[in-house]
């Protein structure tokens, strides 16, 4: 498997050997998800241990069932969610990597594999199915002291006030008009955000007038 990222040395709780072991974050080839293992048994085996479509289709009927938030062949939207951020984490192939697992946001360790967890602080913390999960600290990570919901406008409004200014959105506006070849995500890279902002920017979804209009 391919090695993504070196961890701390532990334990390994399926192993003899009562001292710690070099450990490692690998991408499998196979089925595409990323898992922990130690760094030895990791860069020996050619898969996690999937074994192929089948066995995938199986350990998602497994992991629905495990949750229990599959509901007429579709994962509840808080599930998603959880998906989402791990995906955005973990995920070089994920659009959005760049702007999370790339610059060192990950999930804390109490949410990564417990979903449940999560999803006790969610309904403890005012969870709604129209809320968006953000994290207060932009360059920190998805943790309970460091997530909150808020709605899809104030997410918006926070996206692209971190970085920019209304001099900076005519700025990008006047810069892509000018038809120098200049895409949205590379007018994201340029300016430090996403490409998702900036296409807002230039359809007028923030930072018009001043202002975050619906």
């Amino acid at each position: 498997m391919k090695l993504l990222k070196k961890l701390e040395s532990r334990i390994n709780p399926n192993s003899k050997r009562i001292y710690k072991q070099p450990w490692g974050l690998f991408l499998c080839p196979a089925c595409k998800m990323t898992i922990e293992k130690s760094y030895h048994n990791g860069i020996r085996q050619k898969t996690c241990g999937c074994t192929g479509r089948a066995g995938l289709v199986e350990a998602a009927r497994k992991a629905n069932t495990k949750h229990g938030e599959c509901k007429n062949g579709k994962s509840s939207r808080l599930y998603n969610v959880w998906q989402g951020m791990k995906k955005r984490c973990y995920d070089p192939k994920s659009d959005s990597y760049k702007w999370y697992g790339a610059r060192g946001i990950y999930v804390c360790k109490e949410w990564k594999n417990n979903f449940k967890a999560l999803k006790e602080w969610a309904l403890k913390n005012g969870y709604q199915d129209d809320l968006q999960i953000d994290r207060k600290d932009n360059d920190g990570p998805y943790a309970p002291w460091n997530c909150q919901f808020i709605t899809l406008l104030e997410n918006t409004r926070k996206q692209t006030t971190v970085k920019l200014s209304p001099e900076k959105a005519e700025e990008i506006k006047f810069l892509y008009e000018g038809r120098i070849g200049l895409t949205e995500e590379s007018l994201g890279e340029l300016y430090g955000v996403s490409g998702g902002a900036i296409h807002k920017i230039l359809h007028n979804m923030t930072w018009a007038n001043s202002e975050v209009v619906k």
